[in-house]
C-alpha cells in the first residue's frame, strides 16, 4: 500500500514539468471496476494530452484530442455514483477553462497544472 501511496505524487511531480518522457500513468485496469473504469481510458487519454502540454498552449491538434477525451468523461458524469462525481466534475471544469483560455488566447501553464492535479484526484480515488 505504501508504494501506491507515492503512485500519485510521483505522477503530479512528473505531470508539472511537462513534455518529458518519464510521465507514468496507471494501466486502465488498475482503475476500480464499474465507473472508474468506464472513465479510465479517456482519463488516461486527457493525462498524457495534458502533461503533453508543458509550459505551450495545445496545439490543434492536442487541442482536438483534449476537447474529445473532455466530451467522453463529461458523458460519463451522469452514469458515476455520487461520491465520484465531484472529482469527475472537478477534471471536466479544469479542462473546460484551459480550453476557453486557449480558445481566447489567453493560456497560462498554471491552467494545464490544475488540470493535471483535477485529472490525478480522479486517478487516485480510482485506483485506491
Amino acid at each position: 500500500m505504501r508504494a501506491r501511496a507515492l503512485v500519485p505524487a510521483l505522477l503530479l511531480a512528473t505531470a508539472c514539468t511537462g513534455g518529458g518522457s518519464s510521465f507514468a500513468q496507471p494501466k486502465a485496469t488498475a482503475f476500480s471496476p464499474g465507473s472508474c473504469r468506464d472513465l479510465a481510458s479517456p482519463v488516461l487519454a486527457l493525462g498524457k494530452d495534458l502533461h503533453d502540454l508543458g509550459s505551450k498552449a495545445p496545439t490543434k491538434d492536442q487541442a482536438g484530442a483534449i476537447k474529445d477525451a473532455q466530451t467522453t468523461v463529461r458523458g460519463l458524469l451522469a452514469a458515476a455514483p455520487a461520491e465520484l462525481r465531484p472529482a469527475v466534475q472537478k477534471l471536466v471544469t479544469q479542462v473546460g477553462i484551459l480550453r476557453l483560455r486557449t480558445d481566447t488566447d489567453s493560456y497560462d501553464t498554471s491552467l494545464a497544472k490544475d488540470a493535471m492535479t483535477a485529472y490525478q484526484e480522479l486517478v487516485t480515488t480510482c485506483t485506491s
